[in-house]
């Protein structure tokens, strides 16, 4: 992939950067490159092999991110958030990593609230709302999150085993609903 021409970089994490493009965006990860092309809602790019070795974290930011930038044209957004609902009313907790939404969320939850998602949510516009829905199933969980919630350590066993430490944990058989 032909690099386009850069306007301006917008935001650098240890393993991606985000560059503004006349069409869109550009998307490094490495050696792997993603266009954006956001007016017609296409993504043009090369993965190499190295791409392919790295952790399923970071793969996943990597298209998470260019499907949810493709999307904003069409009234939806990503929101690195957790959401709950009770009744007729739903919460969106919103910080950067490791401020205490999943703990904060959990406590909710085992307090009556329902869940709706850990992290990743997508928002979408409408006339008189915005609803919010869930982007991944389980709440990830650090060990000390879990020490908090003893009721998750069996569930915790069974969970996929995230690169930044935490457990992808699914929280049904705890709490049902």
């Amino acid at each position: 992939l032909e690099p386009p021409t850069v306007d301006q970089e917008i935001g650098r994490s240890g393993h991606l950067s985000i560059s503004r493009t006349h069409d869109g965006f550009y998307l490094r990860c490495g050696s792997s490159a993603l266009s954006l092309d956001l007016s017609r809602s296409r993504a043009v790019g090369s993965l190499d092999r190295a791409f392919w070795q790295s952790p399923l974290e970071k793969q996943r930011e990597f298209f998470m991110l260019a499907f949810l930038m493709l999307l904003h044209r069409h009234g939806r957004y990503g929101l690195h958030a957790n959401g709950v609902v009770k009744a007729d009313t739903g919460c969106l907790i919103v910080g950067t990593a490791g401020q205490g939404k999943t703990t904060l969320s959990l406590g909710l939850v085992k307090a009556g609230w329902h869940y709706l998602a850990d992290d990743a949510l997508m928002l979408l516009r409408a006339v008189d709302e915005v609803e919010a829905l869930a982007l991944r199933q389980g709440f990830s969980c650090t060990p000390r999150t879990m020490a908090h919630f003893p009721e998750l350590r069996f569930v915790a066993e069974e969970g996929l085993r995230l690169a930044d430490g935490k457990k992808l944990v699914l929280l049904d058989s705890c709490y049902p609903g």
